[in-house]
């Protein structure tokens, strides 16, 4: 019974990477999370400037000190 079980998570997990890692395209993630300091978002701007950013989705998280 287990064997049968782990066969099928592996058959599974077969057809995943299968599905996935022959896709290409899509956008590619860029993200910078940071305490709410001016000069946090005044490099992540001069960083975003100065980089080719056509294949990024790019976000900046700010936080408090307390969360």
């Amino acid at each position: 019974r287990f064997l049968g079980y782990a066969r099928q998570v592996l058959e599974q997990a077969a057809l995943l990477e299968e599905q996935y890692k022959s896709q290409s395209g899509g956008k590619k993630q860029f993200s910078v999370s940071t305490q709410h300091y001016s000069f946090a978002v005044n490099a992540f701007v001069e960083l975003l400037k100065g980089a080719e950013i056509d294949q990024y989705d790019v976000s900046l998280r700010e936080t408090q000190t307390y969360e």
